[in-house]
This record gives structure tokens, sequence and C-alpha cells, in this order.
């Protein structure tokens, strides 16, 4: 109806979005950029690029038996979790039951 306040609400909107965005990404694009850094620790001006932080990441042995127990918790989690929402929406298709209207 009121398109000058609709225009306000948008513009508010949009501005939230961004700074949501802007909040959320601005570390992981700075940690993303001093991670090809050379020096021990982050500053500006950079030092030259390097690779050496990765080398180190991949070639130790800890990071891969976390790796590795992170997709066993995570495989073991989908099909627990994959199990009860079949078992849940079988139930509740099938069976009649005290408050199923409820929902």
């Amino acid at each position: 109806m009121n398109t000058r306040i609709d225009k306000i609400i948008t513009a508010v909107l949009i501005l939230y979005v961004v700074s949501v965005f802007i909040f959320v990404f601005t570390p992981i694009i700075t940690s993303m950029i001093f991670s090809f850094n050379s020096d021990r620790f982050a500053s500006i001006p950079l030092g030259s690029f390097t690779l050496h932080w990765y080398e180190t990441v991949y070639n130790d042995p800890d990071v891969w038996d976390a790796v590795r127990t992170s997709i066993i918790v995570a495989v073991s989690v989908a099909i627990l979790s994959t199990f009860i929402g079949f078992c849940t929406a079988y139930t509740d298709y099938r069976y009649s039951f005290r408050f199923k209207n409820g929902y």
C-alpha cells in the first residue's frame, strides 16, 4: 500500500543482511588471507606467499585422525537420524494417537 515505507523497510532489511554477511565472513576471509603468509604470526604488511602452513597441517597425523573420527561420527549420525526419522514418519502416518492433530 505505502510504497515509500515498503522501500524503506526493504532498504533496512538489505542493509541488515549485508551487515550480517560482513560480520560473519570477514574473519573467515581474513584467516584465509593470512594463512598464505610466510610469517609465523599475522602481520601487515604480509610476508611472502607460502603454502608451508598447509603442508604442515597435511603432514600432521593428528589432523588425519581427527578427520577420520569426524567422518565416522558423521556417517553414524546420518544413519541413526535417518532411521529415527523414518520410524517417526511411519508411526505418524500409520497410527492414530491422541493429540495427533495438535501439530
